[in-house]
């Protein structure tokens, strides 16, 4: 391995993830700064700075900050994705190159669309219904539910728009459009993989996403590979997200049907993955 190239890859990589994840920065503490400016701004007098009326006052408007970024977090992760985005035209612009066909946003073949939709949507009920039988601690399972439910309280409009749209298309760009791709240009494949996707599963912050991620991180980066599109990935990823609102609203179920289910779900996004696999000519090379 060339450590010219290897080092090269790296910063390259660390640059488009620092501009996706520096626009999260920027627009969730302008949005904190522009919430404590319109609380102090309307709660009338200010106690004796150092009393203890003043450090309940301000508790009070720290908690208002907290609520009311968290109620609008969606939108704000709306924003930040656009703004990521935006900075990525830019910079591919400037550098003279094809901003979606070099990345890989290309069109693909109808039926192929079709069954990437159905991969999606099986992998989703088979990691929703496994990770539900695994024995997690319970400090684990506290703070995935505490997690979830910032997406169970937000507009519905808005938070198809972000899960079902935008952040799989901006999740796809970031990780395996600009990170990954940077990264497979001064390593091995599959450890462009490993790095890409763990990046990836960190930035969903609970253990729990974690670990689903990262490993929807690798099945989606084999996925891009095998079909040699970006938009392949993108729509299992919008699949996923998709299915993942809808089997939250299934009510309670018999064992038998559960079970059903979770070996269903599995055997097809396997047999799915598979023939995905198969039917594409582009051979990979995992340690190349």
């Amino acid at each position: 391995m060339n450590l010219r190239r290897f080092l090269r890859a790296l910063g390259g990589a660390l640059l488009y993830f620092a501009i996706y994840y520096g626009w999260q920065l920027i627009v969730g503490n302008w949005a904190s700064f522009a919430a404590s400016w319109y609380a102090m701004m309307t709660a009338g007098e200010i106690p004796p700075a150092g009393s203890t009326e003043y450090i309940e006052w301000m508790t009070s408007v720290q908690n208002y900050v907290y609520e009311l970024v968290m109620k609008y977090s969606m939108i704000l992760t709306l924003v930040s994705g656009i703004l990521a985005l935006v900075t990525f035209f830019v910079i591919m612009k400037a550098r003279k190159k094809r901003p979606l066909a070099d990345i890989g946003l290309t069109r693909i073949n109808p039926w192929l669309a079709l069954e990437l939709f159905a991969l999606g949507a099986a992998l989703n009920v088979f990691v929703t219904f496994a990770m539900s039988i695994i024995p997690f601690p319970v400090e684990w399972i506290n703070s995935y539910v505490e997690s979830s439910s910032v997406l169970a309280d937000a507009n519905v409009v808005v938070s198809i728009i972000v899960t079902v749209i935008s952040a799989p298309i901006v999740e796809e760009v970031t990780f395996r459009g600009f990170m990954y791709g940077q990264l497979k240009g001064g390593m091995p494949m599959f450890a462009a993989m490993l790095i890409s996707s763990w990046v990836f599963g960190m930035v969903h912050g609970d253990l729990i996403w974690f670990m689903y991620a990262f490993l929807l991180g690798i099945v989606l980066t084999y996925i891009g590979e095998k079909c040699g599109a970006l938009t392949a990935p993108i729509i299992v990823h919008m699949a996923f997200n998709l299915f993942g609102s809808l089997t939250g609203l299934l009510g309670d179920m018999s064992e038998t049907t559960f079970f059903i289910l979770l070996i269903s779900s599995g055997l097809v996004s396997l047999a799915l993955l598979i023939h995905i696999g198969r039917s594409s000519e582009r051979k990979i090379e995992f340690f190349k």
